[in-house]
């Protein structure tokens, strides 16, 4: 994610809470705290073989990334939970693995945007 990509999440989510952009500051900041367990819950899932914890914390990835505008975010979690509800567990790793690498990307579009 780029800084501008970011910013128009930011822009769009602003203009639908009816918020002023630096307000939501602090609601990123904490997405980024509970994004950060949360995806730590889902590897120690994936790796216990525990698709009902799995599913659970995809479903809350899910919803949580579709308030902020996280498209990516949402588009693999909903992958990923799309597939443990239809119990279908193989080739499940992808989706977490591109969930990581989109919230390292935003985390760091974050931390340029926000040292500004």
């Amino acid at each position: 994610m780029t800084e501008e990509q970011l910013l128009n999440m930011i822009t769009e989510l602003s203009k639908e809470m009816g918020m002023d952009p630096d307000d939501l500051l602090e609601l990123y900041e904490t997405f980024i705290e509970e994004m950060t367990a949360d995806l730590f819950k889902l590897k120690i899932a994936y790796q216990k073989g525990d698709f009902i914890e799995l599913k659970n914390v995809s479903h809350n990835i899910k919803g949580v990334s579709a308030s902020l505008k996280f498209e990516e975010m949402f588009i693999e979690s909903k992958a990923l939970n799309d597939k443990l509800k239809s119990d279908l567990v193989d080739n499940l790793y992808p989706h977490i693995d591109a969930m990581t690498k989109a919230f390292s990307s935003f985390k760091l579009a974050f931390t340029a945007y926000h040292n500004h």
